[in-house]
């Protein structure tokens, strides 16, 4: 069915290393904000972040569904407030979680006192942004690297067993976290 090579990031590592950041830094409720009907990546993603806090069962997670859009996260904002206790969001992507940004804004909220903030993707505004974006950073420049090559490599061995290639992914820490742990 899939007869060809493939070459992804990985999505689900990724969701894992949200979920462990917010956990570890005293975040209990959690919302995931991200469309209902989630592409491949995005379900990874999710898979992920749901694979370790369904280990802490004292972790408890909503779901935001929205689309993939700063309009999108903006509106997912009004949501996330009504949520009583929540104090961490994992936006499924940068871009939604720069629509959390105005929309927390717009309701008089402040990241990250008010809540810990985690994108997903790594684009360039990310730094721009504030607070800065914490994020999960692929590594766009590889991914193109890495196709070339395995296209180059293709045309010359196309006999050649498929490649399945799943290139890292790595927590980025800026300012749009905090540790809420309550000092004893």
């Amino acid at each position: 069915v899939n007869a060809g090579d493939h070459l992804m990031v990985d999505d689900y590592s990724g969701g894992q290393q949200v979920a462990k950041h917010l956990i570890e830094n005293g975040h209990r409720h959690i919302v995931v904000v991200m469309p209902k009907k989630a592409s491949l990546n995005i379900q990874r993603r999710w898979d992920g972040f749901s694979q370790i806090a369904t280990e802490n069962p004292i972790i408890s997670v909503d779901r935001v569904y929205t689309t993939l859009t700063k309009n999108g996260g903006r509106v997912a904002a009004k949501r996330i407030i009504s949520l009583p206790q929540v104090t961490g969001i994992f936006a499924i992507n940068d871009e939604v979680a720069v629509g959390i940004y105005r929309g927390l804004e717009d309701q008089g909220k402040e990241i990250p006192k008010d809540y810990s903030v985690v994108g997903f993707d790594d684009i360039d505004i990310d730094e721009f942004l504030k607070p800065t974006l914490t994020t999960i950073k692929q590594p766009i420049l590889r991914l193109g690297e890495q196709a070339s090559e395995m296209v180059i490599d293709r045309i010359k061995s196309p006999t050649k067993s498929i490649q399945e290639l799943k290139l890292p992914v790595e927590l980025v820490i800026r300012e749009s976290t905090r540790n809420i742990k309550k000092i004893l």
